[in-house]
């Protein structure tokens, strides 16, 4: 199912969790495949006071 909606593989992470080995298939999805398969209008609002907090723009 993610593959249809534009997700590419991005390897493997192995993690303990409650003392047992894991092993984690990691998905990317780009803007320009997000954009290709997105089928509602997206707004964001309220983004600016956040865009410090993730080390973009200014405090």
């Amino acid at each position: 199912m993610s593959t249809k909606l534009g997700y590419q593989p991005d390897g493997y992470q192995r993690r303990a969790v409650r003392g047992r080995l894991t092993i984690e298939r990691r998905l990317r999805l780009d803007r320009a495949q997000w954009e290709r398969h997105r089928t509602v209008q997206v707004e964001v609002e309220g983004l600016a006071p956040c865009l410090p907090l993730m080390g973009l723009g200014s405090g």
